[in-house]
């Protein structure tokens, strides 16, 4: 089988194995050609529909950055399988990190990268950025990068016109070609070999296509699109051998699998995406992915589930990260309850010996009595604390009012009787004695016993 039948023919299966089933959004109009050879690029192509999607990648499991509605007209620079890979359109946009990308004091609308590889995301609409997944490009130290609108920052992001090596795609069933990008003229100065100088414009139209107003901004004018000397000689020399030589064996047919099996994974794979979104609508605490992993687990590790293995993976990688995140804060929820419950038992328990004690009298707590130096009337309400024979703060205590307050001076560092109730405080496991008088008490003499 001839070069150009094989790469037919994978086209045709990647196609099946990515669920190329129509897709409401995505085939509101047909193009009704079949054209016989695929255009050399770079090429003006022609939108054929409305409210076509244009991708952040080649396949529709990528998310859409715009749409775009017939007779606009995009600069193609390559092909992916049955996508057309294409200069970002007008109104496009990327984001980077903030946090790489120091401002310009006299226009703030150009930054320059601080960092090496530093990555450039596919920007749209309805995605967050912290959450748009396509990656167009890196950029290192030195690079510029044009702010769309440096006041408004989405979070740690800001964001960008596509840089110049920024692509994104659309699927050629909605395109119509028109015509090879024209190249403009160059104008050297006169010397020797200006003949031979002029007749390189054709490679000039393959390496630099010329910046339209509907399809590109001036900014990403300056990209060099590589030639493919591969791709024109496929359009050429495999023809012929295609009119000579017939394989009789076609060997990648058995290969390929069971197309209708990979077709419905793959239809599984995207109905299951759907559901997924569903879920993370839901509140963290009530989202489950248990079904769903289970069913991409299953269709990943089938063996002829063929690239719809590359969905399944996909989807997979998302649920990890979707479950470590409900994981963290199932986690805080369970530490925050702990505490809860280990001050509540510390409050049972100092109550509890509170019962126990034998005849309190009017006092319910009794002990030295000084002030907090963590408690204070520059962090709020002023607290005493309460302390035992030997030293060890029993409670804290707080004054119920300033009258109460004020007959202490005296007392601090004596011991004394509290008159008044048990009050909680959340924050702190001690137990706090809001109190109503404070009485000093009598200091027990020491009995000497003699041998005798």
């Amino acid at each position: 089988m001839t070069s150009r039948n094989s790469i037919l023919m994978m086209g045709l299966v990647w196609i099946a194995a990515c669920g190329w089933t129509q897709n409401p959004t995505d085939t509101l109009v047909k193009s009704g050609q079949n054209q016989e050879k695929t255009p050399q690029v770079p090429y003006i192509a022609e939108v054929i529909g409305q409210d076509v999607y244009v991708r952040s990648g080649a396949g529709t499991a990528y998310y859409f950055t715009t749409k775009l509605n017939a007779p606009a007209r995009v600069t193609v620079v390559d092909h992916k399988f049955s996508w057309a890979v294409i200069l970002p359109p007008e109104g496009s946009f990327s984001w980077i990190y903030k946090n790489y990308v120091k401002l310009d004091p006299s226009n703030p609308k150009i930054g320059t990268v601080t960092g090496d590889n530093v990555r450039i995301w596919a920007g749209a609409e309805k995605i967050a950025p912290a959450n748009s997944s396509s990656m167009q490009a890196k950029l290192n130290t030195g690079d510029l990068v044009h702010l769309i609108d440096p006041a408004g920052t989405e979070g740690d992001y800001y964001k960008i016109q596509p840089p110049i090596s920024a692509r994104l795609y659309i699927s050629t069933e909605y395109l119509k070609y028109i015509g090879p990008v024209k190249a403009e003229p160059v104008i050297l100065p006169p010397r020797t070999g200006t003949e031979k100088t002029e007749s390189s414009p054709p490679v000039t139209a393959e390496k630099t296509p010329p910046a339209k107003a509907e399809t590109m901004s001036p900014a990403r004018t300056e990209q060099a699109t590589p030639t493919k000397p591969q791709e024109t000689k496929e359009e050429t020399t495999p023809v012929a051998e295609t009119e000579t030589k017939q394989d009789p064996q076609p060997t990648p047919v058995p290969d390929i699998g069971n197309l209708d099996l990979i077709r419905k994974l793959a239809a599984q794979c995207t109905e299951i995406g759907e559901q997924i979104a569903k879920e993370l609508q839901k509140p963290l605490a009530e989202q489950n992915y248990t079904t769903f992993k289970e069913a991409l687990t299953e269709i990943a590790n089938n063996p002829d589930a063929g690239a719809a293995k590359t969905y399944a993976d996909f989807y997979l990688q998302r649920i990890a990260a979707f479950e470590l995140v409900k994981k963290t804060s199932d986690d805080l929820t369970n530490i925050e309850n702990s505490l809860q419950k280990a001050r509540q038992q510390i409050h049972r328990e100092f109550q509890a010996k509170l019962d126990d004690m034998p005849d309190r009298g009017k006092y319910i707590l009794q002990g030295i009595i000084k002030p907090s130096s963590i408690y204070t009337s520059k962090t709020g309400q002023k607290r005493y604390t309460i302390s035992n024979d030997a030293g060890r703060i029993i409670a804290y205590a707080v004054a119920a009012d300033t009258l109460v307050e004020l007959s202490l001076p005296n007392l601090i560092g004596q011991k004394v009787g509290l008159v008044g109730k048990i009050i909680q405080d959340p924050n702190n496991p001690v137990t706090l004695i809001q109190f109503t008088q404070a009485e000093p008490l009598p200091v027990k003499a020491d009995v000497k016993t003699t041998n005798r």
